[in-house]
């Protein structure tokens, strides 16, 4: 009994001793400044550009948000220049090669200029015209029969092509399956996998070299069953690759995921300004 009451009595002064000690934390936290999000992607090849423009919203802020609608922005190359207006419907400044050519081993330099005065800036050279010589697409089909009633289909693609010779370069693969719509008749295209990572190549220690990439799609029943696939071989610059192979790193919503710094080749600024070539090949299957 009397040990009982030496215990109650211990744990009586340790509350009231932690009572004591509460005090109120005062943290500094740092307010961040807004700043502006560029997300340039121009290709010679293309005829319609768009730069898009944003902005932070940084949890802690004590300034105002950026107007967009008075922001000015200018493409410029060696001997012309342009600004386009700023469309808020898509939140990009738009413009066609009749406005302003983005041509192939040519200078470009980017700059924004806000109302209050600060300046966003971005320098690119774009890629030369030549594009590696694809040697070999193939697709072969198997049959998983996991379940008779339900077997799985499986696609797999193989592109390999000649890397260019004696230059450092970048590429990106990208994967499409093809549907029909019977509707229209059009051929509807989608991406093999809406979760896939993006499927990134450089010429590091193959200068000249044949490089391979190979996809895998498996498919379950018969319904809505592609017609085709196809693959997008794009040459990319340096900033398009560094761009991407963060954003590979990069784990959205996973709480136990270290924190991923994207690349950015913006001046005072976030974003990447940025230049690539495509060439697009297609398989069909006949049935």
């Amino acid at each position: 009994m009397k040990k009982n009451k030496i215990i109650q009595g211990i744990l009586l002064i340790a509350i009231v001793i932690n009572y004591g000690c509460e005090t109120d934390a005062n943290v500094i936290v740092p307010a961040g400044e807004r700043k502006l999000v560029v997300g340039g992607f121009l290709s010679p090849t293309e005829n319609e550009h768009q730069i898009s423009l944003s902005q932070t919203d940084p949890l802690f802020s004590t300034d105002t948000p950026i107007s967009l609608a008075n922001v000015k922005l200018t493409i410029s190359s060696d001997s012309s220049s342009y600004s386009p207006s700023y469309d808020f419907n898509s939140g990009t400044f738009q413009f066609n090669n009749n406005q302003f050519k983005i041509e192939n081993d040519k200078n470009y330099h980017l700059k924004i200029v806000t109302e209050d005065g600060k300046i966003v800036e971005s320098d690119m050279r774009t890629l030369s015209n030549q594009m590696p010589l694809v040697t070999d697409f193939k697709l072969t089909v198997d049959t998983i029969t996991k379940d008779w009633m339900y077997p799985e289909i499986q696609y797999s693609l193989k592109i390999s092509w000649n890397d260019l010779i004696g230059e450092q370069n970048y590429y990106r693969l990208i994967a499409n399956r093809l549907l029909k719509d019977f509707d229209s008749n059009d051929t509807i295209v989608e991406p093999l996998n809406y979760f896939n990572e993006y499927e990134l190549k450089d010429d590091k220690g193959k200068d000249g070299q044949v490089l391979t990439a190979n996809f895998k799609y498996i498919e379950s029943g018969a319904m809505n069953s592609p017609i085709g696939f196809e693959i997008i071989l794009m040459k990319v610059d340096v900033n398009y690759y560094n761009y991407y192979k963060t954003l590979n790193n990069y784990a959205d919503g996973d709480p136990f995921a270290e924190p991923v710094i994207l690349f950015s080749n913006i001046q005072n600024g976030l974003g990447v300004f940025c230049n690539f070539q495509t060439e697009k090949r297609r398989l069909f299957l006949f049935f």
